[in-house]
């Protein structure tokens, strides 16, 4: 069973509490009432467009995170959107009309400060710890990189240690190994690891870095004579193995670094699957 833990007050130097303000007011606030201050807020261009239909794609309330927005001074009921425009994007796209808001009190002058305090100060999600939250959910992705490991005889670690404290056959690699399954598929990363712990170095701690591992399966697959980069693929079976890729969990960005696809050609396999 998992273990659940209270909040706990953590040792820190801090300033003297400065004036909070007054706490939001939560509710559901029609998206017609919504509007964008185009002085502050970005442009949905390319990237943003891709993040829109990969919330439309997986669309789920429960990873649906409030709004925040503003009241607009002098307007009935019109509220200027601080945070969440393509959360709010993708719920218009789909066809809700009603979206969960943090309510704050803020002028137009306080408004990007906001914004860029929110968007600045988030805690950057390490490949370990998504790799650690992404196993817990038995995302695909996750467990192939726990089957390529297993096989060989390695240790995926979910959190950085010192070389120091690297035990024989552990590796810090995720990122790697996400990005050569991807690529080639969990046989050939597997037959290529296998054939890497052979070596007599294979079981000296620190060995299995993302360097050697990437070294290992390029030199396990020039010895069996195969292309370093992926082999000439139709257009339908390179449509196939990126629907295939979505459907293990792996992101469009992970896809397109690792097959080296254009967002484009990603977005239109996935719609030519759905």
């Amino acid at each position: 069973m998992t273990q659940l833990r209270p909040l706990m007050v953590p040792v820190l130097n801090v300033a003297s509490p400065k004036p909070a303000g007054r706490s939001p007011r939560l509710d559901f606030l029609p998206l017609s009432k919504l509007r964008i201050d185009d002085s502050y807020q970005r442009k949905i261009e390319r990237r943003g467009l891709s993040n829109i239909a990969n919330i439309c794609n997986t669309f789920d309330w429960n990873r649906f995170a409030p709004l925040i927005v503003a009241r607009v001074p002098g307007a009935e009921e019109i509220y200027a959107i601080i945070d969440g425009q393509h959360r709010a994007t993708a719920a218009l796209v789909r066809g809700y009309e009603l979206v969960p808001c943090a309510i704050v009190e803020a002028t137009a002058l306080e408004q990007p400060a906001i914004f860029a305090a929110v968007n600045g100060n988030v805690t950057p999600v390490t490949i370990f710890q998504l790799f650690k939250a992404a196993r817990a959910a038995k995302a695909e992705w996750a467990l192939d990189i726990d089957r390529v490991c297993t096989a060989a005889g390695l240790t995926a670690l979910v959190y950085p240690k010192p070389k120091s404290e690297i035990k024989p056959f552990e590796t810090m690699a995720i990122g790697t190994l996400r990005k050569l399954i991807i690529r080639f598929g969990t046989g050939e990363v597997t037959e290529a690891l296998r054939h890497a712990a052979k070596h007599s170095a294979a079981a000296e701690p620190g060995f299995w870095t993302s360097g050697a591992i990437d070294h290992s399966v390029a030199e396990w697959r020039t010895a069996q004579g195969k292309r370093q980069e992926i082999g000439e693929t139709s257009t339908i079976s390179m449509a196939q193995r990126i629907r295939d890729l979505r459907k293990k969990g792996y992101s469009r960005f992970a896809i397109q670094a690792a097959l080296r696809v254009k967002l484009a050609d990603i977005e239109e396999a996935i719609g030519g699957g759905s």
